[in-house]
């Protein structure tokens, strides 16, 4: 009888735990799209270049999110992630907002305008706890970046619209 009621519990523990993870969107699958000619990027930001566990760039996301959520700057989170340096355990950043067009910006701000002539774009439609790993990502948008002729360039723009939705933007350059 106690094995039975092990084994119910561990049964309805999984099953819960199975629950959770489709609510999440563990189930979702990562839609990629090539796209020829996309529309310039233009994010409003500050720079980062350091260790990966600074607590500057956890300030400047902070404040990127605050001018967005009080309504200074319009437009979703976004940041420009640059090849880190493993070796040196270093990155190098561009963390602010995606906007429509130049305004004037917060002491220490800039503009940064990125304009890619091909693109492979991965939107993930579920929480970050159950969202597919960088690396994973990322050999899916180069299968994509290759079967269309291409290889990545050495960043990516990551477009935060929700909780639940991350777009990836993957620099596409075209071989010749």
């Amino acid at each position: 009888m106690k094995k039975w009621t092990i084994v119910a519990g561990i049964v309805i523990v999984a099953a819960l735990v199975f629950w959770l993870y489709i609510k999440l969107g563990g189930l979702e699958k990562v839609q990629l799209q090539y796209i020829q000619s996309p529309t310039a990027f233009l994010l409003a930001g500050e720079k980062y270049e350091g260790g990966y566990h600074s607590t500057e760039v956890e300030q400047i996301f902070v404040r990127a999110r605050t001018l967005m959520e009080e309504g200074v700057l319009d437009g979703p989170l976004a940041v420009v992630n640059y090849g880190p340096d493993e070796k040196a355990q270093k990155i190098e950043q561009f963390i602010g907002v995606l906007v429509s067009s130049k305004q004037e910006l917060p002491e220490g701000w800039s503009f940064l305008e990125l304009a890619p002539e091909n693109v492979v774009q991965a939107t993930i439609t579920a929480h970050n706890l159950v969202m597919p790993g960088p690396d994973e990502v990322r050999e899916m948008a180069e299968e994509t970046a290759s079967r269309e002729g291409g290889a990545l360039l050495g960043y990516t723009i990551e477009i935060y619209k929700s909780e639940r939705e991350l777009v990836i933007v993957f620099p596409v350059e075209k071989s010749k």
